[in-house]
């Protein structure tokens, strides 16, 4: 995985000049920081780079449906503006996104993977006290995983996994710059996202059942009033969809009560 302690002296020159004299150079974790997984929601799935926007404390993965979850980043830059028109010196406080470390952890905190995956995106300086702020995506739990928590899992059974995830990138400069950890809870589950609207229940049956008579898979047939941005990632499933989608399977039929 990938490391700048020995890179610490090179930053603290760059930075210097903006930080107290009393500061020191012990690390430079502050400059760069992740301080958010933003909240994609439907049906815009879209988020601006912006730390007022919508975000999560948690989030959650359905097996049932996604083997792997995956999440945007509001990533902070508190390197302040160096560039002057006058003295002509372009900006080498900008900070180029490269990827992030991630490490995941059981319940009991025990490491079950550690990974590097690529990533982009770019963040300005700041400006003044503000930090500047901008977006990538990285993959929390990978599919390798996702397959063994599926496997591990009987239906409606859930555990909570840890996700440690750091970012790093380089500056316009060229040093390299880490950013501290944010950890970030996910509960993994077998059909916990599955909803089921209460005006679809037949009083006349015993059980519930999702109606998808003459439904293909995302029929125009059936009327959903929000589609998951993730399919098994964060938002319900209607139960509908899942039926439509995946009816024939035992564990779905079950899971989605598809008639």
């Amino acid at each position: 995985m990938r490391r700048i302690l020995p890179k610490a002296l090179a930053v603290c020159a760059l930075v210097g000049a903006t930080l107290p004299a009393t500061s020191g150079c012990a690390d430079n974790e502050t400059m760069l920081f992740v301080r958010q997984v933003m909240a994609v929601q439907s049906p815009e799935c879209f988020v601006r780079a912006d730390a007022s926007g919508d975000f999560r404390t948690a989030g959650a993965l359905d097996v049932l449906f996604a083997d792997s979850y995956s999440a945007v980043l509001l990533v902070g830059n508190q390197l302040v503006q160096r560039s002057s028109r006058d003295q002509l010196r372009t900006e080498a406080n900008r900070i180029v996104l490269k990827g992030a470390e991630v490490r995941v952890f059981d319940s009991q905190e025990a490491q079950l993977i550690a990974f590097t995956v690529p990533a982009s995106g770019f963040v300005d300086p700041a400006s003044g006290a503000t930090p500047g702020f901008g977006l990538t995506a990285a993959t929390l739990i990978p599919s390798s995983l996702g397959a063994t928590l599926f496997d591990q899992l009987a239906l409606f059974e859930s555990t909570t996994v840890v996700a440690n995830i750091k970012v790093f990138g380089d500056t316009l400069g060229g040093e390299e710059i880490d950013s501290a950890e944010l950890v970030y809870p996910i509960v993994v589950c077998k059909g916990c996202l599955v909803f089921k609207p209460a005006d679809l229940d037949d009083p006349v049956t015993p059980i519930y059942e999702c109606n998808v008579t003459g439904a293909t898979g995302m029929s125009d047939t059936i009327e959903i009033d929000e589609v998951p941005c993730s399919f098994g990632q964060d938002d319900l499933v209607d139960c509908r969809l899942c039926c439509a989608n995946f009816a024939g399977n035992p564990e779905y039929d079950a899971a989605c009560s598809c008639p």
